[in-house]
């Protein structure tokens, strides 16, 4: 559909022509005109013409049209982001490379989509100041031509922020760790960060509580963030620990007098299950030796390493 301006007359009938194709033109007021834009075959510019009773009434100030493939949308990802704008949204479907876009995320202002192949285009969402489930994304032609994703609403979201974890200190084995916040929403595609590149799977449970699959395979102190739609992070001042397991292999010897006295000696071993480690980069203490107490009793032991139990 265009929309012509022109001064007319009641007494006159107008058609537009599009090239070679006559259409019917329908007053809007007594300054505008209408017309259904016939389809085309091909991508190509062709003069457009205002036609009254028959006659060419527009000949000296020719006009042209542009036609141009169609783009069309298959699905976006993410479909959800942060209030806090920068998500970038990938919008797949199939559009011509010389047509310039821009993206519309329900409030009128215009952002530039990025071209990146022909079956793709970025979207950057803008910041919003409060949460909106179902923010219409409409992509813009720069002729001025919508696109509407009915069917691809965007959510944004309040910001999710963590305030601990338990436990905050973990083995090196697999391990699920909850982590303690707001605003968790809940998606299949909650993520959890370890430090700047660990990512593992998190479950939502509620909009306070999310479970981590912990298993980082390394040791060391980590940051830790969540994420409802796999990409955006929400910034965290927490930080976890990571350490090596150690566990006794032997005792010697397992029963002493009751005078006490005894030395008994604690053989621990270090479990590493990583593929990055090796016998000399994980080492335990080859042994420890313990003065038994003077009473009769059965001692439990625990392998220590600064305070931490094991």
């Amino acid at each position: 559909m265009v929309t012509i301006y022109v001064q007319q007359s009641s007494e006159l009938t107008f058609t537009c022509k599009f090239g070679d194709q006559k259409v019917d033109a329908f007053r809007q007021d007594d300054n505008a005109l209408t017309c259904m834009v016939p389809p085309a075959d091909r991508s190509t510019t062709v003069a457009l013409v205002l036609v009254a009773n028959g006659a060419d009434v527009s000949s000296h100030q020719q006009a042209l049209y542009e036609y141009h493939e169609s783009a069309i949308f298959h699905y976006l990802y993410p479909s959800s982001g942060p209030i806090l704008g920068g998500t970038i949204v990938r919008v797949a479907g199939r559009f011509s490379a010389n047509l310039a876009l821009s993206c519309s995320f329900g409030e009128g202002e215009l952002f530039a989509a990025q071209h990146v192949t022909s079956s793709l285009i970025h979207c950057v969402t803008p910041m919003r100041n409060h949460s909106d489930n179902s923010a219409k994304l409409v992509v813009i032609s720069s002729r001025g031509h919508e696109f509407p994703l009915e069917e691809l609403a965007f959510r944004f979201e309040e910001v999710a922020h963590v305030h601990k974890v338990q436990p905050a200190v973990f083995s090196l084995e697999a391990q699920v760790v909850t982590v303690f916040g707001k605003n968790f929403v809940q998606t299949s595609s909650t993520r959890c960060l370890f430090g700047r590149s660990i990512s593992r799977h998190g479950i939502w449970e509620s909009s306070t509580k999310v479970l981590c699959q912990a298993s980082l395979q390394r040791t060391g102190n980590f940051s830790l963030s969540i994420s409802s739609n796999g990409i955006d992070f929400s910034p965290s001042n927490i930080t976890i620990v990571s350490r090596h397991v150690y566990a006794i292999e032997s005792i010697s010897p397992t029963a002493a007098s009751s005078a006490g006295g005894a030395i008994v000696t604690i053989v621990p071993t270090a479990f590493c299950r990583s593929t990055r480690c090796t016998a000399s980069s994980v080492k335990a203490p080859t042994r420890w030796s313990w003065k038994s107490l003077p009473e009769r009793t059965h001692v439990m032991f625990r392998v220590c390493d600064q305070g931490r139990h094991f």
